[in-house]
């Protein structure tokens, strides 16, 4: 866990410039992760390993279902509160988006419950760090 932190840590203080703007360095978070880091990019996805039940956010903003496996924030959304910065949304939500590249610079969630470094892992459809 403890190296997840540091790695959030850096990745949010990484400057957004050389990206075709001509903004100053503005951080952003990019979180990679399994349940305990997903803010609902699973419900996105045709799996069984969802958080889409009632008592899935009860304590947090709104009290519904985030997606989040928890009964509130998790632990990048505490990172995120601490360090000033928005949580980032899921990866899967932002295909509404009609600026996809503006989330991407802004931080994104690529975190998926079940997820693995290795596609043995799990083997349903989840998010893979390899690609094939």
């Amino acid at each position: 866990m403890a190296g997840l932190l540091l790695l959030l840590f850096l990745l949010c203080s990484i400057p957004k410039e050389g990206f075709g703007q001509k903004t100053a360095g503005q951080p952003s978070m990019y979180v990679f992760g399994d349940s305990l880091a997903d803010v609902g990019n699973n419900n996105h996805i045709l799996t069984l390993l969802k958080a889409d039940f009632p008592h899935n956010g009860v304590d947090f903003a709104g009290g519904m279902a985030t997606g989040r496996f928890s009964n509130g924030k998790n632990a990048p959304d505490f990172l995120a509160e601490k360090l000033g910065l928005p949580s980032p949304p899921p990866y899967l939500a932002i295909s509404s988006s009609p600026n996809k590249a503006e989330a991407f610079l802004n931080g994104i969630n690529f975190a998926s419950a079940g997820a693995g470094i290795l596609d043995s892992t799990h083997r349903v459809n989840l998010f893979s760090l390899f690609i094939h």
